[in-house]
């Protein structure tokens, strides 16, 4: 997003959908791939209302859904949602942004690449469950993320001896977990994963990522499938994650 927003010459719809196209990474690649060639003529110098606050209304959406860190997604939902780009994105070509950019995408993730962090020196402690957090973290889990999470959880527990399933604690306080092989019965997918939303930016849920995958890979895992990621670009950055293509997903 930094570079995106360096790279837009101005902050409406049209710059910042330009800028997008531009960037050579992630869901943005996809995109550029997709739309090349079917976007007509000089699109981007189209007429905009400048009264319209494409970044605010971005900001909406990622407060909507209670994430902390502005993503390109957030931002082609706000310009998709402006109606400025009506005349140059409709029909079949507005749904296919909306599936690549807008909706929660899959991602594989080289456990035999990654390097994984080794500091542990933290403000809050990260380990495996063990049987008698079951029910302090279940309780946890559907009042944070709801009871489709929570099954999914208590799933590891009865399903498995040696539940794969990690916690952080701050003191005697949950503030995050994160597992494996319970998303829909799944080997190998990684999932469900969430944090409180005041412990978001400070570590916590890329501790619990590598906690989760380090133990895939001792498990003989050499390859990790993230499932139905919303943050995309946290899981770039914290284990150099790769977005499986729509097409092979």
């Amino acid at each position: 997003m930094n570079r995106i927003l360096k790279r837009a010459q101005r902050n409406d719809a049209f710059s910042l959908f330009q800028s997008i196209l531009k960037e050579e990474s992630g869901v943005c690649a996809e995109l550029a791939s997709v739309l090349d060639g079917r976007l007509e003529g000089d699109w981007w110098q189209g007429k905009t209302n400048s009264e319209l606050d494409i970044l605010k209304d971005a900001q909406q959406y990622m407060n909507r859904y209670n994430q902390v860190q502005l993503q390109e997604g957030h931002v082609i939902a706000a310009i998709l949602d402006s109606g400025e780009l009506d005349e140059v994105l409709s029909g079949p070509l507005r749904e296919s942004v909306i599936q690549i950019a807008c909706s929660p995408r899959d991602l594989s993730c080289d456990l035999n690449k990654l390097k994984f962090d080794d500091d542990n020196q933290h403000s809050y402690i990260v380990r495996k469950v063990v049987l008698q957090d079951q029910d302090k973290l279940l309780l946890w889990v559907q009042s944070q993320f709801g009871e489709k999470w929570a099954a999914q959880v208590e799933r590891a527990f009865h399903e498995q001896k040696d539940p794969a399933v990690f916690v952080a604690w701050s003191g005697n306080v949950i503030v995050g977990f994160a597992c494996y092989d319970v998303f829909e019965g799944e080997k190998g997918w990684f999932g469900p994963m969430g944090t409180v939303k005041n412990q978001r930016g400070k570590g916590v849920g890329r501790t619990l990522l590598h906690s989760t995958l380090c133990d895939m890979r001792r498990n003989g895992y050499h390859k990790a499938t993230i499932k139905q990621a919303g943050p995309i670009e946290f899981y770039e950055k914290a284990c150099k994650a790769t977005i499986i293509p729509l097409d092979e997903g």
